[in-house]
């Protein structure tokens, strides 16, 4: 079974919501992105989702893109990113969800990346800009080496295309909470029972919702009615500020929003 399906069944056991941070790799810089694995880790994240920096990331928003341009200024790269995380494969036991673009994987080698990400602790990979319709050569490396090929569906999808998605979609479903691109918004009332009313509908698949969310509330909120959140830009943001404390800061503020989950009593 793969480790997230695995995590999710855990999890509707005990009746509880996924908390998925975001982190980009090598953000700020080598160590200190190790710390932070670590620190959501112990802060109590089901899963760590973990940004492969690109040059030219169509979703992301100023903050991750900011951080990209570092990462990939200090050398960061896929190669190095998969190496580091199997070099910590030991300590952390939670799944690895990689975010990355079409364009780096194929550079990479399809067959190279899959066949050596579940030596990282890679259970999922998330990819913003392949389309249904060409995700074909992924999908068979991914099946092949047991990984999950994680679908995006947004609250503008239609219902034919919101049917096709939801089939294919394995791990989990990452639902876009808004139109647009990643940023904290943390005036946001998001307003999504309807769209996750209509995959569930069509799949018991999780339903993990990510883009925007900011603060313990909106976590909450969205924990009411989803099976995962993910939070990114937030965490990103606070790296920034803290530096030399990220870690600690990072920890923190993953526990606030781990308790404000949690606070929301177990789900059916």
């Amino acid at each position: 079974m793969n480790s997230i399906e695995k995590a999710f069944r855990i999890l509707k056991t005990q009746g509880r919501c996924a908390l998925i941070p975001y982190l980009m790799a090598f953000y700020p810089d080598g160590p200190t992105f190790r710390n932070l694995l670590l620190a959501a880790q112990d802060a109590g994240a089901d899963m760590i989702e973990v940004g492969i920096p690109f040059s030219d990331p169509i979703a992301d928003g100023p903050t991750i893109q900011e951080a990209g341009q570092r990462a990939l200024a200090g050398g960061a790269s896929l190669g190095k990113a998969l190496e580091l995380l199997a070099g910590m494969r030991k300590q952390i036991s939670v799944p690895l969800v990689i975010m990355s673009y079409a364009n780096l994987l194929l550079q990479y080698g399809l067959d190279r990346f899959f066949s050596k990400a579940p030596r990282a602790g890679v259970g999922g990979v998330v990819i913003p800009d392949l389309i249904l319709e060409e995700s074909a050569p992924f999908r068979e490396m991914a099946d092949k080496h047991g990984i999950e090929l994680i679908q995006f569906i947004a609250p503008t999808t239609a219902p034919g295309r919101l049917k096709d998605t939801a089939n294919a979609a394995r791990g989990f479903i990452y639902l876009i909470s808004v139109t647009g691109v990643t940023g904290a918004r943390p005036t946001e009332d998001f307003s999504l029972k309807r769209h996750i009313d209509s995959i569930k509908k069509v799949t018991d698949v999780p339903v993990c919702v990510g883009f925007g969310i900011a603060t313990p509330a909106q976590a909450a909120s969205v924990a009411q009615i989803s099976d995962g959140v993910i939070i990114g830009s937030a965490l990103i943001e606070i790296v920034k500020r803290s530096r030399v404390n990220a870690a600690k800061a990072l920890a923190r503020f993953l526990r606030s929003v781990r308790k404000a989950i949690d606070a929301q009593g177990e789900r059916t």
